[in-house]
């Protein structure tokens, strides 16, 4: 088709744009386009048509829309970009919009995130708000931040995943916008700073948003939530250790959890848990769950905390339906599995779900044999079990093998293993593989 494009020959519509005529097939427009195929197939005079003139488009723009309709290719570029995402979504040229929406840069997120909220095309969206929020301290300064409409913005500065250092950058990012055109902008100031989170400040910080608000504007207008940016975390490695001390006289309090900063090489103390043998811990993102374990009385605990990093503190969240230890606790997707371990009667097979959306259990998979101290880590989609201890004619032996979870089909595969079999090792999913590190 395109040979006969290039040709021109059996071409039998024409495309009228601002003065330049494209001369096409009907045919293969109709196959790509639902506005075409309703246009040649309607009972309205535009099918009987052999010239068609097309409005709110451009001969530049519109050359790349045909070229893609024969090619199924589009030299996208930041000048176009946005043009070519508009006119495809007007013709319905779904392949191309579809490309478009894959094709933001951090040059040109700002524009192809507007034109998603006002196109609701889902997957532009998260693409290029993926972007402004990565990049925002740099976006945020380029000549699209101040042209944007008060809503796109505040959709902008209510999102969790923000690249900054310091909530402050957020306070002046939405300033600059306002100041940009004073007298009609600073009217949607209270608005925007309603998704500032005022909990995130330092007390510096504190007080210079109070001089330039004063104190009052500043007490009542901040009201986002006591939850850090996605660039305010930093990743550490943190040792829940809280096996009961010979020291009869500790409290809960004395059992502060142990934390490694990769960066300085130092240790950190977080703030205290009540004592636990062999509980499941499991990191979600930027949320970290402890769950179950022995407690000093020798009882086998159902209790979940979360850890708040921004008060340095431990939230009860609801608790297990079933007391475990020894049990594998992993996130996969939106969700925290709690798999076998054992209580003080038996090795359980069972497993439960938390939504972290609602933060509800659930009950889970059952797993193919009793399993507790198995090491475990959640790799694709999946969740991978390595060795452990199960039961063989009422006798705990080791489990020289790995089950495998697979969360959207839900079954199980058993793999066997050769190189031996470990029980109390730490799981870990690196570089495409899964890894159990430690363990005897």
């Amino acid at each position: 088709m395109k040979q006969l494009l290039d040709a021109q020959q059996l071409c039998d519509v024409t495309l009228l744009v601002e003065g330049k005529r494209f001369m096409c097939h009907r045919v293969l427009l109709a196959a790509v386009s639902p506005y075409f195929r309703a246009m040649f197939t309607s009972p309205l005079v535009e099918s009987r048509l052999n010239e068609i003139r097309l409005l709110e488009v451009t001969p530049m723009v519109m050359d790349i829309v045909i070229q893609f309709v024969y090619t199924g290719e589009a030299g996208l570029s930041l000048d176009t970009a946005e043009d070519i995402f508009v006119a495809a979504n007007r013709l319905q040229v779904m392949p191309l919009q579809e490309l478009c929406s894959r094709a933001p840069s951090v040059d040109n997120c700002l524009g192809m995130y507007s034109l998603a909220r006002s196109h609701h095309d889902p997957l532009l969206l998260r693409a290029s708000l993926r972007l402004v929020a990565q990049h925002f301290p740099r976006v945020s300064r380029q000549r699209d931040f101040l042209l944007l409409d008060h809503g796109t913005l505040g959709s902008i500065l209510a999102s969790d995943r923000l690249g900054v250092d310091s909530e402050a950058e957020v306070y002046d990012a939405a300033r600059r916008w306002a100041e940009h055109q004073p007298l009609e902008r600073y009217a949607h100031m209270p608005a925007l700073l309603h998704h500032l989170r005022p909990g995130l400040l330092s007390h510096k910080e504190s007080q210079r948003l109070s001089q330039e608000l004063g104190p009052a504007a500043a007490g009542e207008g901040l009201g986002g939530p006591l939850r850090p940016r996605e660039g305010m975390f930093e990743k550490k490695i943190v040792c829940v250790d809280l096996t009961p001390r010979e020291d009869d006289n500790l409290t809960d309090r004395d059992y502060r959890v142990d934390c490694f900063d990769p960066q300085t090489g130092k240790w950190e103390k977080l703030a205290a848990l009540s004592s636990l043998i062999s509980p499941g811990c499991a990191a979600v993102g930027d949320r970290l769950f402890v769950a179950g374990g022995i407690l000093r009385t020798g009882s086998v605990s159902s209790a979940v905390h979360e850890y708040d990093a921004v008060l340095n503190r431990w939230i009860e969240r609801p608790s297990l339906a079933h007391p475990r230890a020894m049990l594998g606790l992993l996130g996969c997707g939106e969700s925290l599995y709690a798999l076998g371990g054992c209580n003080r009667l038996a090795l359980l097979d069972s497993s439960e779900i938390l939504e972290l959306s609602t933060l509800q259990w659930s009950p889970g998979p059952r797993l193919p044999l009793p399993l507790r101290a198995f090491a475990c880590a959640a790799l694709r989609g999946r969740l991978y079990l390595l060795g452990g201890t199960t039961l063989e004619q009422n006798r705990a032996v080791v489990h020289s093998g790995v089950l495998i979870y697979h969360t959207l089909t839900d079954c199980w595969t058993r793999v066997a293993v050769d190189s031996g079999a470990t029980c109390l090792a730490g799981g870990v999913a690196v570089r495409g593989g899964v890894c159990a590190i430690g363990g005897y």
